[in-house]
């Protein structure tokens, strides 16, 4: 009994590694390049998504001045990527949004996050025009590109009609320009929404390394616990992960941890916590796999269930055919992993982007047989199985959306 308590506490710790994010927001849009924020809600931050101006490949510094006529200008909708906006899936371009907004308050705005290199101005009706938000250096050549990923909070200067110009370049790396949508509000609403970001993220940190520490720890006095290995790596690399996507980490370090640097290690923690979740479901159910031994390790407990104490609990064992497919398919599956592991230490940004690329397609190809091992499992009442197939199936689900 004392070791199911601890089996399960152990799922529902791998359970938690998951994370979960939303929330509301009003349903405005920009039209034709305008966005009118005059009858606008106020109590919460506002996406400047919609219909943007946008022009590809060319520079000119007028483009960024209030009065410019953008009018033969396309139209696209933002937040979106290049390659869904049929610019070049390599370039530079400007976007332009004039903006309403009712008089006596100070707006903020912020990037909750950056696609590489832009630089985002404010032209006010008096005809001045500063730079308000920066991430590297945008440029119409590749050679002459400063890449960044660094958030940006900025103010938006004192007038009620103000023109955006986001001039934002991608070269080197798959699926540049703005992912989201810049961000605005009355200055305490948008100060209020950052302040909890923050919060949650930190939260969120420090809860990865207390399971971390927790079930690394375990490991340590219970060598032959193998689950809380599992689950401790897991929760350090999610750790790790969570401070790298936050985005603070370059407000933090500018000089060592630049683009080049989140992209590896964006790149280094999804190739682990795939060849952990195989390690994973490898350790809770090891009776769906045929035995392995790892110096004094066993990766599987004997071949009779009786001698493991389950008896009846444990229903006989797979065919060993099929236990070698779930093995054959869990190995290479860490194998292919391991090879652009090691290729993004020695790989520029443009190749970790398309090593990402093919990797997230693998792993959907390969999530069918993890499914399959964990579906076994539950059709021999395997402790928490059921559990695990319900967690299972919800990656499956956000991993497709997130090819897709």
């Amino acid at each position: 009994m004392q070791d199911r308590s601890w089996r399960l506490l152990s799922f529902l710790a791998a359970l938690a590694l998951a994370g979960c994010g939303g929330g509301g927001a009003p349903q405005l849009s920009a039209e034709d390049g305008v966005f009118d924020l005059r009858e606008a809600p106020l109590d919460r931050t506002i996406p400047l998504s919609g219909e943007w101006k946008v022009l590809a490949g060319q520079d000119n510094p007028r483009f960024s001045t209030f009065d410019f006529d953008d009018a033969s200008w396309d139209t696209v909708h933002l937040p979106s990527r290049f390659s869904t906006q049929g610019l070049p899936a390599e370039g530079m371009a400007w976007y332009r949004l004039h903006l309403r907004l009712p008089p006596g308050i100070t707006f903020k705005g912020f990037l909750p996050y950056a696609g590489h290199a832009y630089t985002l101005y404010a032209s006010g009706s008096d005809g001045r025009t500063v730079v308000i938000a920066e991430g590297g250096h945008p440029a119409l050549t590749g050679k002459d590109v400063v890449n960044s990923r660094a958030r940006a909070t900025f103010t938006l200067p004192s007038d009620t009609s103000l023109t955006l110009s986001w001039k934002v370049a991608n070269f080197g790396y798959q699926h540049g320009g703005p992912f989201y949508a810049l961000e605005v509000g009355p200055a305490e609403v948008v100060d209020a929404r950052i302040l909890w970001g923050t919060s949650i993220d930190v939260a969120i940190f420090f809860l990865y390394v207390v399971l971390a520490f927790f079930f690394v720890v375990n490991w340590l006095w219970r060598r032959s616990d193998l689950p809380s290995l599992a689950v401790g790596l897991l929760a350090f690399v999610m750790a790790v992960r969570t401070a790298v996507l936050s985005g603070r980490l370059e407000g933090f370090f500018p000089g060592f941890f630049d683009f080049e640097m989140r992209i590896t290690v964006e790149a280094l923690t999804f190739f682990a916590l795939f060849g952990l979740l195989i390690f994973l479901i490898w350790t809770f159910f090891p009776l769906e796999f045929v035995p392995l031994r790892i110096g004094s390790i066993h990766l599987s407990p004997p071949s009779e269930p009786d001698a493991v104490g389950g008896g009846a609990a444990l229903k006989p064992l797979l065919p060993r055919w099929l236990r070698r497919v779930n093995t054959t398919a869990a190995a290479v599956a860490i194998g292919v992993t391991s090879v652009p592991t090691v290729a993004t230490l020695m790989a520029s940004p443009w190749v970790i982007s398309h090593l990402l690329a093919g990797m997230r397609w693998f792993v959907l190809a390969i999530a069918p047989f993890g499914m399959l091992a964990v579906l076994l499992a539950a059709e021999r009442r395997r402790p928490m199985a059921a559990g695990m197939l319900a967690g299972f199936g919800l990656l499956i689900t956000v991993g497709i959306h997130d090819v897709l």
